[in-house]
């Protein structure tokens, strides 16, 4: 073919151990950082709270643009899923809660990928002094 030339392939993405939060204890209105990566692939994202119902917001911030999540009244001890989704109507990205297992692998709309990567995830109210968790799987490019 005339005029194609395949772009060299410079790195690749390798998967990494996950990063974890166990935040005792965890204040109201404090964001707490569970993962801040430079050259990083978010491959899923898991939140939760222990021992009471509790109000969960997630920041994700990539080269320097945030999304936040609604403020989403989570149960305690149920691992939700936290996805982007996009609007149409309202042409805007958004961050989801989704606590359906069915759905963690079917209905995200990754990849969530930049230089620099971090996020952050707080309970908005204070019912109880239970653990704030979360689990990230994630990838990191490196060269080959």
């Amino acid at each position: 073919m005339l005029g194609f030339r395949a772009a060299p392939i410079v790195g690749m993405y390798k998967h990494q151990p996950p990063k974890k939060l166990n935040q005792a204890a965890p204040v109201q209105n404090t964001y707490y950082t569970i993962f801040e990566e430079i050259n990083a692939r978010i491959h899923m994202m898991h939140f939760g709270v222990e021992d009471a119902n509790e109000t969960l917001e997630v920041k994700v911030t990539i080269d320097g643009e945030t999304w936040i999540s609604d403020a989403f009244a989570a149960t305690h001890s149920t691992s939700y899923s936290v996805d982007r989704h996009e609007d149409a109507i309202t042409r805007t990205e958004t961050l989801e809660f989704d606590s359906t297992p069915s759905h963690f692998g079917k209905y995200r709309a990754y990849v969530l990928e930049g230089h620099s990567v971090k996020i952050e995830v707080r309970k908005t109210t204070a019912t109880g002094a239970g653990n704030l968790v979360g689990v990230i799987s994630w990838s990191r490019l490196t060269k080959i």
